[in-house]
């Protein structure tokens, strides 16, 4: 298998942001197009990646306010949501990323193999066998652009069960001031049968 030309990450950086300039989502093989289809697939995603992250990191961080300190049983319960749900996301992250990461191989490899065919049939033309490459790349890249949809769609879906813990914390909160008010209630109806049954030896003299 033929070694890819090692590409700098400023190449990689600047080509992704040229593509993002161009009004277009760069991808790892969008960006590859773009550096003349240098560089291997894997290298490419992780520098990208790296620096999108890095950027957002950076964003967030200027946007973050001030922390507002809870009461303690709040924040115990609050603490137990959050292990709860960081618990739950690694898990539907791990699984996600393990399906969606089979499935990719599989239709790569599947792919590679349908034009290696392909290639192997146009030996005696060195321009066909290009073609047939350079299609294998395009339905490779095609492949990445679902690899990464199956991610956003992951992405929201450990959003979502973000949302829920905020809606059982608040419930649980609900609880403890109803079972508050429960208590208040049988104090005061334990000092109505005080007062009451003072009342009934005063009036009995």
């Amino acid at each position: 298998m033929a070694r890819h030309a090692e590409i700098s990450k400023e190449e990689i950086i600047k080509a992704g942001v040229a593509i993002e300039n161009a009004g277009k989502r760069p991808n790892s093989g969008a960006i590859r197009v773009q550096l003349g289809n240098r560089g291997g697939f894997a290298r490419i995603k992780e520098v990208w990646e790296s620096y999108a992250n890095e950027r957002s990191s950076e964003s967030l961080s200027n946007d973050n306010e001030t922390d507002i300190e809870l009461p303690t049983e709040i924040q115990e319960n609050l603490d137990i949501n959050v292990k709860r749900a960081i618990k739950n996301l690694k898990d539907i992250t791990i699984n996600s990323y393990k399906v969606a990461q089979r499935l990719a191989e599989k239709r790569v490899s599947s792919t590679i193999e349908e034009y290696k065919s392909k290639i192997e049939s146009f030996e005696e033309s060195e321009q066909q066998a290009g073609i047939a490459l350079e299609a294998c790349d395009d339905k490779i890249a095609d492949l990445y652009d679902e690899l990464e949809q199956l991610q956003t769609k992951n992405e929201k879906l450990l959003s979502d069960n973000s949302h829920f813990s905020g809606q059982i914390e608040s419930a649980m909160k609900r609880i403890t001031d109803l079972e508050k008010k429960e208590n208040e209630f049988f104090e005061l109806k334990e000092q109505y049968g005080k007062l009451l049954g003072k009342y009934e030896i005063l009036a009995s003299k």
